[in-house]
């Protein structure tokens, strides 16, 4: 099941920040929809290879929810079959948003690499 972030402020940008908290590398898609629209619309992509967090700001229609889908590929192939760590941050106004932390976390494999995809609910 998705996580649910509550509570934005209608009509105000939600941000958006994704962060690699390990030694892999995150290369990563990030799509949303409005309940009221059935397409997806990318957002953003990337990587996290410089070291430093990525931010977009997604804009939530007042009155209206929204859906962000992520897709996330980890890689180091110097560290096969070892834990990585990220993370996607939602928030509003320079806050974190309650329900707003995505943690990323698991294995790669014996290539050091594995992916990592869900969406979450904005409302």
């Amino acid at each position: 099941m998705p996580s649910q972030v509550t509570r934005i402020t209608a009509g105000a940008p939600v941000d958006v920040e994704i962060a690699g908290l390990s030694n892999h590398v995150l290369a990563y898609r990030l799509w949303f929809r409005t309940a009221a629209a059935a397409d997806w619309a990318l957002l953003g992509e990337g990587h996290t290879g410089d070291g430093a967090a990525d931010r977009f700001a997604l804009a939530v229609p007042a009155g209206r929810a929204a859906q962000l889908y992520y897709w996330v590929g980890v890689g180091n192939p110097q560290l096969p079959g070892s834990t990585y760590r990220g993370r996607i941050t939602l928030g509003q106004g320079g806050r974190p948003l309650d329900g707003g932390a995505i943690d990323l976390a698991g294995l790669t494999d014996d290539a050091g690499v594995a992916t990592q995809e869900d969406w979450c609910d904005v409302l």
